[in-house]
């Protein structure tokens, strides 16, 4: 990943008005730290940093959701006087981040059929899918969870909503914070910056789980900055997201 060019990084220099590149650099350092600190605690993945009262699966999607999302949009747009676009929110190539999208989906399916039936994987994901109600009826038996039925209009909501969290994850990471970064740090630094509260907000998931991120979110920001947009990066987070949540109740039930 390259240094930004002056061409890339200014806004006077793109004819573009509102706040200088140091206001918007510093303010999305800033505003990711204050949101991805407010995360870590209400969140509850990390124990010895966490809100005393949990939430429901809707409730913590809604959330992240807002704070992920709806902060950073109203922050740039009334207070910094810019353009999303500047940000990654754009469909950049379109066509040619849907033909990548698809490609690393399939190509994520060994992954997932390897992973998704461990017990881990298992335990984590049913007691969410069971929590937002697409799971209902489980039992315990034999030491795990087992047995029950899919509620598919549940199903079908649960995903909805999974598809507004993946794409205000990805926006705020691969979008907000990576090309806001990149106004006061080369592309590289911003690639790290970004990645850091990204991988420490997936403690408590499972382990292979939680340490792939780290991986995976330096490996998405390239492919940020060559589409100059987010998008890809939120479908291949949407396509291994519905893919793991088939895969859980695939196992789940065989």
């Amino acid at each position: 990943m390259a240094k930004r060019t002056s061409g890339e990084s200014s806004g006077s220099g793109s004819g573009t008005k509102g706040a200088s590149d140091e206001l918007v650099g510093w303010s999305t350092l800033a505003i990711g730290f204050a949101i991805s600190t407010l995360l870590l605690w209400k969140n509850g993945g990390w124990k010895v940093f966490r809100a005393p009262t949990g939430m429901s699966v809707m409730e913590f999607n809604l959330f992240n959701i807002c704070m992920l999302l709806t902060v950073p949009f109203t922050w740039i747009l009334i207070v910094l006087r810019r353009e999303v676009s500047d940000f990654g929110f754009t469909p950049g190539n379109a066509r040619g981040a849907m033909i990548l999208s698809l490609i690393v989906g399939v190509a994520y399916i060994p992954v997932l059929a390897l992973f998704s039936g461990q017990r881990a994987f298992q335990d984590y994901y049913t007691r969410v899918l069971m929590d937002d109600r697409v799971l209902i009826g489980v039992g315990w038996a034999k030491g795990q969870l087992s047995g029950g039925q899919i509620d598919y209009g549940r199903f079908v909501q649960h995903e909805l909503v999974m598809c507004m969290y993946m794409l205000a994850w990805e926006w705020f990471f691969r979008g907000y914070l990576l090309f806001g970064l990149r106004k006061i740090m080369p592309t590289w630094a911003a690639a790290i910056v970004q990645v850091i509260p990204f991988f420490i907000l997936h403690l408590g998931k499972p382990p292979a789980e939680f340490w792939s991120s780290l991986a995976g979110g330096l490996l998405l920001a390239p492919i940020a900055i060559r589409y100059k947009s987010f998008l890809p990066c939120f479908l291949m987070h949407y396509f291994i997201s519905l893919g793991n949540d088939i895969a859980v109740l695939y196992f789940h039930f065989r």
